[in-house]
Order: structure tokens, then sequence, then C-alpha cells
């Protein structure tokens, strides 16, 4: 990523640049686009995704590049260099939608366990520190590493999300851990709520 910014960097787009979605919106329902054209696929919203999340993302790149004056990439190899280089995962495994209820609604006081890879645990969050919200899972931090776990909004499955800031090792034993303290929070759901969950097996990791 180039560091050069533009004149117009930080400031609101003038007019001339800007598109003018009712004629592309009258375009769309009026002309007849070809498909098979690339520069109609994108003039007239052919390409279609699920994906909106690279959106925001690339939109903060935009913004840190514009008032920091660098590449985020050299930013983040500075804060790795003084804080540590994190490796992460996400790992899948299916759950029953009742599963998947009680590790929406799982409780801090459902995870009892004090360490986790090794690590004195320092935070237990289901509901967001800014507004209290619900998280809809659970994520457990310590100093050099956390996890969170969160039913699929969409799928039958759970879903982990490990990260360590001291390797792969120390990686795989937040994800074994993981899966401990998961496994007895839905224990002990089950057995306050009385709620028929059957034990979690199968775990499968995915690079997406």
């Amino acid at each position: 990523m180039s560091t050069r910014l533009s004149a117009l960097a930080g400031k609101p787009a003038p007019a001339s640049l800007l598109l003018d979605v009712p004629r592309l919106i009258t375009a769309y329902y009026s002309e007849c686009p070809d498909p098979t054209v690339l520069a109609q696929q994108v003039a007239f919203g052919t390409v279609w995704t699920t994906d909106k999340d690279g959106i925001v993302p690339a939109l903060l790149l935009a913004q840190i590049t514009a008032r920091a004056g660098h590449d985020p990439g050299e930013i983040y190899r500075k804060l790795a260099s003084e804080l540590g280089d994190p490796v992460y995962e996400r790992i899948d495994a299916p759950a029953t939608p009742e599963q998947k209820a009680i590790l929406a609604a799982v409780t801090a006081q459902q995870v009892r366990c004090a360490d986790l890879a090794g690590d004195s645990i320092q935070a237990i969050i289901t509901h967001a520190p800014g507004n209290d919200a619900a998280i809809g899972g659970v994520k457990v931090v310590t100093a050099n590493g956390w996890f969170a776990a969160r039913p699929s909004g969409t799928e039958d499955i759970y879903k982990i999300y490990p990260e360590s800031y001291r390797g792969p090792e120390h990686l795989q034993r937040i994800e074994e851990d993981a899966q401990t303290i998961r496994g007895a929070a839905f224990d002990r759901a089950r057995t306050a709520g009385g709620a028929a969950v059957a034990n979690v097996d199968g775990a499968s990791e995915t690079t997406s």
C-alpha cells in the first residue's frame, strides 16, 4: 500500500467525484447490462457477494493511512514488536439449536475456571463493555491470549475464535482449554435449566 496521500485525504469529497446514484438505479432497471462485459458488471452492480464486512475495515485502513501517514502494515509490525505477534485460528463444530441457545445465553458464572493455557484469567466477558449489550456468547481473556465462543446465526454450528500472543503451541493449548471450558459451561447450563443438551465432539478447524 502506498503512503502517498491525496490532497483530498480527510476532506469531504467534492460533488464532481460523487456517483449519480439515482441515475445508476434508473439505468439498472431501464437498460439491459451485458454480464460478459466487465465494465457493465461493475457499473450496473451485477457482481454479488455476501461478504459486507470488508468494506468498513477498508475504510478504516484508509483513514489510518490518511491520519498517521504510514502504511497500516508498518504500524501493525511496530505494535507486534512491542506487544507480541499474535497467531489466530477459527474452529467450527456442530451444535444443535438447543446448544446454540445455551451458548448465546451463557453467563460468566457458568464459566468456572481460574486459568487458560496456564495463564490466570483476567476477564470473562458476556456483555459489551461499552453499552452492556449481550455479545451472544462468551470471551475469556488472559495476559497472553484469549478465546471467544459463539453460535452461528445461520448454521447449526458454534464457533471458537482463539488467539495467542506467544505462538502456535500456546494457541493449541488455548484451543484445548476452550473446548473444555465450553463443554463444562454447557453441562452447568443444562443442569441449571434442565435442557437436554448432548456433548459436542468432532470440532474441525477452518481458515475462513
